[in-house]
């Protein structure tokens, strides 16, 4: 598989999935998908064609919904509290 830079969809993965208080291997198992697929998708990377990244993001949201435990300052620039193209 080759890989693409992601643009803005991945742009705060990293600082969403910290605001949550969740590690990588947590979302890894939440997503479905290995700890070294969360490690490349909060570096901008991803196999093309991948539809990990829509899971990853779910798993972030439905945490934060569940644990209630960041305001939507604090996850995402636009304020809306869901990472921007979820």
């Amino acid at each position: 598989m080759t890989a693409t830079t992601l643009a803005a969809p991945a742009v705060g993965l990293r600082e969403l999935r910290q605001a949550r208080g969740l590690s990588q291997e947590r979302v890894a198992r939440l997503a479905g998908c290995s700890t070294s697929m969360v490690r490349q998708l909060e570096r901008g990377y991803v196999p093309t064609g991948s539809a990990v990244l829509p899971r990853v993001v779910e798993a972030l949201n439905e945490e934060g919904r569940s644990a209630g435990n960041a305001t939507a300052s604090e996850t995402s620039p636009d304020g809306a509290g869901r990472l921007r193209g979820s």
